[in-house]
């Protein structure tokens, strides 16, 4: 019981330092060093900012064929160098990594450039991790619809490609540059939720600058390609399958004898049948 009480003051000895200390490092950075988040972070080698973009998917929540629009729920990550926010870990008790506001440093101007529903802005402005070197981590989430065109010649058997291209609005390639972390978006199975009717084939990421319509300079842009595959289990038990009893059952009607009295009621039933049919179709 003793060392049971030893341990709990200990580590309420130590919070306290650990608190202190990290008020320490935030004095440090933005009171007493004038830092100002409405300008662009120092770089060493120039003025070009180089930004770490990757994209986790946890869900496609809906592909509207009709309107031609896939809503996706995604962690898109920042990463990039402010060497204004940097400190020795030395000094501070040894603390390598602290938590802020995001509305404290500047933040790069990165929008869905694909959207159809006019929100260019994150769902929530969550927190930074700033470590101690000045790199500064950003992951806010981000619920988007993009525009995604369709095309159902195979339907119910059809694959879409749809694309997510981010990009930044007012800097140019000559002063900020997106750089892929990975070969394209990812999933993790503790956060992905699957559709229940579409299937992820791949989601391969690429980099490339070119000129936006309202500006002269070359932007660099990253767009992931969504490779989605129907799954065809629903329709084909729903559509196909009574489609197909439906055409051989008008086929059978030409068989039965003209003097028949089921003959009529047969081919009604067939043609009720697919006007009902069709008409769940529509909708």
């Amino acid at each position: 019981m003793i060392l049971l009480h030893l341990l709990l003051i200990y580590s309420l000895f130590c919070l306290g330092f650990s608190g202190k200390d990290e008020e320490e490092v935030y004095n440090k950075l933005f009171k007493n060093n004038e830092y100002l988040r409405f300008a662009k972070p120092m770089q060493e080698d120039g003025g070009i900012v180089y930004v770490n973009f990757s994209l986790q998917l946890t869900q496609i929540v809906q592909v509207d064929e009709k309107n031609e629009v896939m809503t996706t729920s995604v962690w898109p990550t920042h990463r990039w160098m402010d060497t204004k926010l940097s400190w020795n870990p030395l000094e501070y008790n040894n603390i390598e990594k602290i938590r802020l506001p995001s509305k404290l440093v500047w933040l790069p101007d990165i929008v869905l450039y694909n959207n159809v529903d006019g929100n260019f802005t994150v769902s929530y402005y969550c927190n930074i991790v700033l470590h101690n070197s000045g790199l500064i981590e950003w992951i806010p989430p981000q619920t988007c619809k993009t525009s995604c065109p369709i095309d159902v010649r195979n339907f119910p058997y059809d694959a879409q490609h749809c694309n997510m291209t981010f990009v930044s609005l007012t800097y140019s390639n000559e002063s900020l540059r997106l750089v892929s972390e990975s070969p394209g978006a990812y999933m993790e199975e503790t956060s992905f939720y699957k559709n229940s009717e579409w299937k992820i084939e791949k989601i391969p990421a690429s980099v490339h600058s070119k000129k936006l319509p309202f500006l002269d300079h070359y932007h660099d842009h990253i767009t992931f390609e969504f490779h989605i595959t129907r799954k065809p289990l629903y329709y084909t038990i729903n559509f196909v399958i009574p489609i197909f009893m439906m055409s051989l059952m008008a086929v059978i009607a030409f068989y039965l004898p003209s003097d028949s009295g089921e003959k009529v009621a047969l081919c009604m039933n067939t043609l009720l049948s697919n006007i009902m049919m069709l008409l769940i179709l529509v909708k």
